[in-house]
């Protein structure tokens, strides 16, 4: 396991680097307008996400045309730690995102094993307007994988190799969709929410986002993924259904040379790159869920008002409003094109859960509660909660 002060030095290093480029930049971009009412100090958001003992914590701050943003990610239960530095110039005609992470994370606490999964990189993201709501985004980045695993040395695929690549992406919709950046721009720059009402969506309830990424053989890694996902919602009545698409594949996927270690496919891809059928973004009722080169699934959401808009005073706290959600998803992961087409092997599950908004002080909190479990599969429901404020 590294020590500690070795993180912290390192993350010591990046930062001056990427505060000292910080200062090179605004010059490279475009001229924008002066924001009008500028706010005062730190601008905190706090996300908690229930039972997998993880928060996200991010402080941002806003200087005219840029957004300085520090980033720092943390599970309780494993020791997981990331920490992320941004800095984000807001152009006329396009926006520019400069940032620097390390993230570490460890072996499961039940394995008492002392391997750990270290990533550390630096990345530019360019986001330019395509009409009124389209965008076209450039992401580059560059990251290296450490990877220790004394107990299962054969299963260090990734280690010491380095990873540049670059994704070409489309979305359109509106800027603050989250699912949706985390496809055509950067996965780790987003704002996690457990269900897709919490996105925004475009005229019509429509929004699409497609991403494809190219891993440059110069390095250690030659490979091309193509990712994209569609979303439409219905109003029915007083309630609202949004239904999602999402699939993705990788047309160029290398095989590993013999004997190679792998990460339990035989292709030299980085694993963080491999699509799973399980996780938030996903299906949310899986406890054991497949992975592979090749995915497809469709979630459906029900959404019923029980009271909107609305100022109640519990506990000192003023709820605003309350939707109860129905949720029901289908789909299937692998390798080969026999995934989309195999229907006897997709996986479904289904779940009831909420969605809140109430105010504390002078904050904004959302809260997200689920309880779903795959259709005759084995174990016991999943419950998962997310804790959101905004300030």
């Amino acid at each position: 396991m590294p020590p500690a002060s070795s993180f912290f030095l390192y993350f010591l290093l990046v930062r001056r680097i990427l505060l000292a480029a910080f200062l090179l930049c605004p010059g490279l971009m475009l001229r924008a307008e002066e924001p009008r009412d500028e706010p005062a100090g730190f601008i905190p958001r706090i996300s908690v996400f229930v039972p997998e003992g993880q928060a996200e914590i991010r402080l941002s701050k806003l200087v005219r045309s840029s957004l300085y943003e520090t980033q720092f990610d943390y599970d309780f239960v494993s020791g997981d730690i990331g920490a992320f530095l941004r800095y984000k110039y807001y152009g006329s005609r396009q926006s520019f995102t400069l940032s620097a992470f390390d993230r570490v994370s460890f072996a499961a606490l039940e394995s008492l094993s002392l391997g750990y999964d270290r990533v550390r990189g630096l990345s530019g993201f360019v986001r330019r307007p395509v009409g009124l709501y389209g965008r076209l985004v450039l992401l580059t980045e560059v990251d290296r994988y450490n990877v220790s695993k004394p107990d299962k040395p054969n299963e260090n695929a990734d280690d010491g190799r380095t990873n540049l690549f670059a994704k070409v992406g489309f979305q359109w919709g509106t800027e603050d969709d989250n699912f949706g950046n985390r496809i055509s721009g950067d996965p780790n720059d987003r704002i996690k929410n457990l269900f897709t009402v919490a996105r925004s969506f475009a005229p019509g309830g429509r929004g699409l986002s497609l991403g494809v990424t190219y891993g440059a053989p110069v390095l250690d890694y030659d490979y091309l993924k193509v990712e994209g996902e569609a979303i439409q919602a219905f109003d029915i009545g007083r309630g609202r259904l949004v239904g999602r698409l999402h699939g993705g594949c990788f047309p160029l996927k290398p095989l590993a040379a013999p004997g190679e270690p792998t990460a339990g496919l035989p292709y030299q891809i980085p694993a963080t790159e491999y699509f799973s059928l399980g996780g938030r973004d996903a299906l949310k009722g899986l406890r054991e869920a497949p992975f592979g080169t090749e995915e497809v699934h469709v979630t459906i959401e029900a959404f019923l008002p029980v009271f909107v808009a609305r100022n109640a005073e519990f506990l000192k706290v003023s709820w605003d409003t309350l939707y109860a959600v129905v949720y029901a998803g289908t789909g299937n992961a692998g390798v080969g094109g026999s995934v989309y087409t195999r229907l006897g092997d997709w996986r479904q599950d289904a779940g009831i859960g909420f969605e809140v908004s109430l105010r504390v002080l002078r904050y904004r909190v959302f809260a997200s509660a689920l309880a779903a479990r795959e259709i005759g599969g084995p174990g016991s429901p999943r419950f998962l909660m997310t804790i959101r404020t905004v300030n």
